[in-house]
């Protein structure tokens, strides 16, 4: 079985005062990070799918103006998971996502723009069913003032790849039996014409 995957997730601060940001899987992702679109402020909730992988290695990177507010140099400050639909804002807990580095990236010191965090992404007890869904907040600060950024996200333990081989046999079906449809219906034509 091959190890974590790393992928790359885009953070990006709209606005400050009102909070809004964007928490999206990076198109650098290969395959891409399968996402769903939830109630919570329209943000796109990131599924993921081990597809023979153990878990994932994930990389946060915080993309143009941050407004002055980057990761704290502690990475278990940076981030907080916790399982079911509730969001971890007071409390540290670590239930989903294990932070493990907070980077600044070559050329810009002081700008904390890179975590990394680790996602089993196991099955919960009993198994083989999956953990499922959980919130996550990325803290981010200027030095004094603090900000939750707080998308969900959904592990599914599962195959994505499986998942789209579904959908196109259910679709290969769909299209057998409207051409085996529409073959009886020009036989009846044919039928009805010569019978005239």
């Amino acid at each position: 079985m091959p190890g974590a995957r790393d992928v790359t997730i885009d953070v990006t601060i709209q606005s400050i005062d009102p909070l809004e940001f964007d928490v999206v899987p990076s198109p650098k992702n290969k395959p891409p990070l399968p996402t769903k679109v939830t109630g919570k402020r329209g943000q796109p909730e990131i599924e993921f799918h081990n597809s023979g992988h153990k878990g994932f290695d994930i990389t946060f990177e915080l993309q143009g103006d941050t407004h002055g507010y980057f990761f704290p140099p502690d990475p278990k400050d940076a981030c907080w998971s916790r399982c079911g639909t509730d969001c971890p804002k007071t409390k540290e807990v670590w239930d989903v996502f294990e932070p493990k580095q907070v980077l600044e990236p070559s050329g810009s010191p002081g700008e904390r723009r890179i975590l990394i965090v680790h996602n089993a992404n196991p099955p919960s007890p009993p198994a083989p069913a999956p953990q499922g869904k959980f919130m996550y907040n990325l803290r981010v600060t200027d030095g004094s003032d603090w900000k939750n950024l707080d998308p969900g996200g959904d592990n599914t333990d599962g195959s994505y790849r499986s998942s789209l081989n579904t959908v196109v046999t259910y679709a290969a079906v769909a299209v057998a039996g409207i051409i085996a449809i529409a073959a009886v219906t020009e036989s009846l034509h044919i039928t009805n014409f010569f019978s005239l």
